[in-house]
C-alpha cells in the first residue's frame, strides 16, 4: 500500500497510551495508524524517532488584532505562531480588533483577514453586547460559532452585557444551538473595588479588586440563566 505521507517511529500520544506507530496519510488525513513495516511505504516520509507524536491542538481562545491593530498580532503573524506551537486550529475572539465582531459586517472584515494571512485552520466568535441581541442571528448566518459576553467592563467598544440582555441573548444563542462563552465579574463590586484600589494605587490592591468573590456572583447568575434559557455555557 502506498500513502502519501508518513510520520515513522514515532511515540504516538492517544488518550488511553502512548505507542510507538507510524502515522500514514492519504490526502491530507489520517488514514491508518501501523506499527507493521511490512506491505507498506510512502512519497514522503518523515522520520521522528524519539518524538512525541500529538494530535494538532486546537486553541479556542486566541487574540488576534486582524483587521484595526496588526501591529501587536495579526492573522499572519499569530496563526505562524501557533502552528510552530502543534496548534493546527485557532478560535479567534471578537473584542481586539477594530471593529469588534459585533454585527456580522465586522464577522465578514475579520474572515477575509483570515482568508488571506491565515497559517492554520481558524473559527470565529461573534460578541453578545449590550445592544447587538437582534444582531445575533445575521452573526451565526456570517459563520460565528459561538458568542462572547462580559459581565462587567471590557473596552468602550465592546459594551458588557447587562443581566437582562444576557438573559436574552442566552435565550437567542439557545435557539441558534450555539454555545455562549461569559467572563464572568460582577461590575458592581468590581467597579467599587477598583475604585479603591485607584486611591491606593499598588498592584496588589489592583488584584484584590478583581477578587474571586466578584467571580463567584457573576457565576452564580449566569448558570441560573442557563438553567432557565437551556443554553450552552463556558466560564
Amino acid at each position: 500500500m502506498k500513502f502519501d505521507l508518513i510520520i515513522r517511529n514515532g511515540l504516538l500520544v492517544t488518550p488511553e497510551r502512548t505507542i510507538r506507530m507510524d502515522v500514514c496519510v492519504q490526502n491530507g488525513v489520517i488514514a491508518a495508524l501501523l506499527s507493521s513495516r511490512e506491505g507498506y511505504g510512502a512519497d514522503r516520509l518523515i522520520e521522528a524517532e524519539g518524538k512525541y507524536v500529538f494530535p494538532g491542538i486546537v486553541d479556542a481562545h486566541v487574540h488576534f488584532n486582524d483587521p484595526g491593530f496588526p501591529d501587536r498580532e495579526d492573522m499572519a503573524s499569530g496563526t505562524a505562531a501557533a502552528s510552530a506551537g502543534g496548534a493546527t486550529t485557532v478560535i479567534d475572539m471578537p473584542l481586539s480588533g477594530n471593529p469588534a465582531v459585533i454585527s456580522a459586517e465586522a464577522l465578514e472584515l475579520k474572515k477575509k483577514a483570515g482568508e488571506s494571512r491565515a497559517k492554520v485552520d481558524y473559527a470565529l466568535w461573534g460578541g453578545l453586547v449590550n445592544d447587538n441581541v437582534d444582531k445575533m442571528e445575521a452573526i451565526s448566518r456570517a459563520g460565528a460559532i459561538a458568542f462572547k459576553a462580559f459581565t462587567c467592563f471590557a473596552g468602550d467598544d465592546f459594551p458588557y452585557a447587562t443581566p437582562d440582555v444576557l438573559f436574552r441573548g442566552m435565550k437567542e444563542a439557545a435557539r441558534l444551538g450555539l454555545l455562549v462563552g461569559v467572563h464572568c465579574e460582577d461590575q458592581d463590586m468590581t467597579s467599587a473595588l477598583e475604585a479603591e484600589a485607584r486611591q491606593k494605587g499598588t498592584a496588589r490592591s489592583f488584584l484584590n479588586a478583581h477578587s474571586p468573590q466578584t467571580e463567584l456572583l457573576a457565576v452564580r447568575m449566569v448558570l441560573d440563566m442557563a438553567k432557565k434559557t437551556g443554553a450552552r455555557v463556558h466560564v
